[in-house]
């Protein structure tokens, strides 16, 4: 009795840790006085691994989350019950004035201001050496006649570069204008787009130049049988090539890959030729009959934009057929 007595004390310490360690099989492994932190109403919520002193919402999640078996609670803490970073974005600290679509307005509506700006004092201010003491009436009347006689010197000078700067910002006012005819606000066009088609207007500038004066010493414009000739020439091999070239451009400034926009330039060439002869040699009949050589490439820029708006005019309505027709 006595050797049993003197072992009662062993028997009740190991009791005590059987029943601790089945206590805390239950619960998780580092569950200790540090390990429990206060969630975000005041509950007790465990962490997810030793030594991690982050905090668990007291949510369904959280509680699911410590009813696992501890084999399972070792992995990280799942994204759903883990507290958001109190870290603010950068577009937290941007005011409001400077996000969103008005502000995007506002700053295209600034870059149509200066361009039009830029240009319209360059035309208004051509005779500013000459014009101290004229009147109003006197300025007015002038500014057309010598901005003319300031494009021929430019032309004169640097042909290639003054055609290469028409034929530029001609296709960005023909894409502008396409983007407004097909819906667009005139301040919420793509400036992507513009930039494209001006891209596209620059390499094409030195390729038309290039071009007509081809034509011009293959076939004489002055003898009178060469110019259908050379409306036959415009409208086939160089149209053919001219809206390859194009589409094939666009599609790759555009982010296609080489492969897929050629084929999609390849199948594009035939529809544009046929819609083109409806069109183009008749103005064909003007450039080679009634426009010098030197303006020609002014005059068909001109022409672009005619063109343009009937393209998109055209795309218009068969948007507008194609949608009655999925209606009916």
């Amino acid at each position: 009795s006595v050797h049993i007595a003197s072992m009662r004390p062993w028997c009740l310490a190991l009791s005590t840790v059987m029943v601790i360690s089945v206590a805390r099989a239950g619960r998780p492994a580092d569950l200790g006085p540090r390990a429990l932190r206060a969630g975000p109403r005041g509950a007790m919520s465990p962490v997810a691994r030793p030594g991690s002193l982050r905090r668990l919402p007291a949510t369904s999640a959280a509680r699911d989350f410590r009813m696992r078996p501890a084999t399972e609670r070792t992995s990280p803490v799942p994204a759903e019950i883990t507290r958001p970073s109190p870290l603010r974005t950068a577009a937290q600290f941007t005011p409001s004035f400077l996000q969103g679509k008005s502000f995007d307005q506002v700053t295209k509506a600034l870059a149509v201001i200066l361009v039009v700006g830029y240009g319209l004092y360059h035309f208004l201010s051509v005779d500013a050496h000459l014009s101290r003491g004229w009147t109003v009436f006197e300025v007015m009347q002038r500014i057309p006649l010598d901005n003319w006689r300031e494009y021929e010197v430019a032309l004169q000078q640097a042909p290639l570069g003054t055609k290469t700067a028409i034929n530029t910002g001609i296709y960005i006012l023909a894409d502008w204008l396409a983007q407004v005819l097909e819906g667009s606000a005139p301040l919420d066009f793509d400036p992507k787009r513009l930039l494209r088609s001006g891209l596209i207007g620059l390499i094409f500038g030195p390729i038309t130049v290039a071009y007509y004066e081809f034509s011009d010493s293959l076939l004489d414009p002055f003898v009178l049988t060469n110019r259908p000739l050379k409306i036959i020439m415009d409208q086939t091999a160089y149209a053919a090539c001219k809206y390859t070239l194009f589409v094939f451009l666009r599609g790759v400034l555009s982010g296609s890959q080489p492969g897929p926009a050629f084929d999609e330039a390849r199948g594009s060439t035939w529809p544009l030729l046929q819609r083109g002869w409806r069109f183009w040699p008749a103005v064909h009949v003007i450039t080679y009959s009634l426009i010098p050589p030197r303006h020609r490439v002014l005059w068909v820029n001109c022409a672009d934009l005619v063109w343009v708006t009937i393209l998109s005019l055209f795309k218009n309505e068969e948007t507008a057929d194609d949608a009655a027709d999925d209606a009916e």
